[in-house]
């Protein structure tokens, strides 16, 4: 594509480049807003397809989510008290569907063995909101589905057998 249509149309979707500018978004936005709800959402959502893309495609798009970190990006907007149900409901989701969905071996481990998880579970959410508690559900479901004695540690006298 010509420099001139690519600065106007933007990364081609599954590119690093746009994953990078999804990190980005998410990386640079320090309060969910009204105003800025929607590129969220999107953003997470985006992130997610990019990464599954990458499963069966190119090693590199899981790579970038590990060296960035994206994780903690998507635990620091939940945790963010003003952060709309709408947000958390897709950072649940696109957790869920990661966790489905990524056949890497590596990959899914190094989801499920990083403490983003266990403290996403022990999260305050508010569970009057049935949305937001159908789509944790989802998410214990898709977990417990993945686990087996690879993804599991078992912990004995405070240390990992």
């Amino acid at each position: 594509m010509a420099p001139f249509w690519q600065s106007l149309l933007g990364p081609p979707k599954f590119s690093l480049a746009n994953m990078n500018a999804l990190y980005q978004l998410l990386h640079k936005t320090q309060v969910v807003t009204v105003r800025n709800r929607a590129a969220v959402v999107d953003a997470l959502r985006a992130t997610a397809e990019l990464v599954l893309w990458g499963d069966q495609n190119d090693a590199a798009f899981f790579d970038f989510f590990l060296e960035k970190n994206i994780l903690g990006v998507f635990w620091r907007l939940l945790e963010q008290r003003e952060t709309a149900s709408s947000v958390k409901v897709q950072i649940l989701q696109t957790l869920s569907i990661l966790i489905s969905n990524i056949d890497a071996g590596p990959s899914i481990y190094y989801i499920l063995s990083n403490d983003h998880i266990n403290e996403l579970i022990r999260h305050p959410f508010d569970f009057s909101d049935e949305e937001l508690l159908a789509h944790y559900v989802s998410l214990l479901k898709a977990i417990a589905l993945r686990l087996d004695e690879h993804t599991v540690q078992v912990r004995k006298n405070g240390l990992y057998a």
